[in-house]
């Protein structure tokens, strides 16, 4: 598979899915993961996500911000595996921006409730499976890219 095309899928499967796993580290550094419904996403660069503030996994990643969030189609054996770091940000500008009715069962008190937190993941470098193939993307600053192996003349955009 080209590098375009590796873009190109992971991003279809992004966009696709409505909710990934995450997985933080606990406090003996072991993983646990999670189910998220996913609210937006920039590409594969920044996966945004709503939770709660005294959830572990907040916990987690207030003590360690290391982790992984895995997109996956599973009857395609399609599967996106985004390594990076994350933030629980409680700004209520942004919590009134990315609010939704169907909240009001997790947070009582709506966009004031004090537990509702944003939690805000970003890529360092990405791991597509699809079905047999694997490519390996980094992503540095302002610019994606694969691990050394594009071929030659291709740009991707992600």
């Amino acid at each position: 598979m080209t590098y375009d095309e590796a873009a190109k899928n992971g991003l279809s499967l992004v966009e696709s899915s409505e909710a990934a796993m995450l997985a933080t580290l606990n406090e003996e550094g072991y993983p646990e993961v999670r189910a998220l419904s996913k609210i937006t996403t920039d590409g594969i660069k920044e996966a945004v996500f709503v939770t709660r503030g005294d959830s572990r996994h907040a916990a987690n990643i207030r003590r360690n911000p290391r982790c992984c969030v895995y997109f996956v189609d599973a009857p395609k054996y399609h599967a996106l595996s985004l390594v990076g770091s994350a933030e629980v940000l409680c700004d209520t500008e942004l919590k009134r921006k990315l609010w939704r009715p169907a909240f009001q069962g997790l947070f009582k008190n709506g966009i004031e409730d004090p537990e509702y937190c944003v939690l805000r993941f970003t890529t360092l470098r990405a791991n597509l499976r699809w079905g047999i193939e694997s490519t390996d993307i980094v992503l540095s600053p302002g610019q994606a890219h694969s691990s050394g192996r594009p071929n030659p003349g291709e740009e991707a955009s992600i």
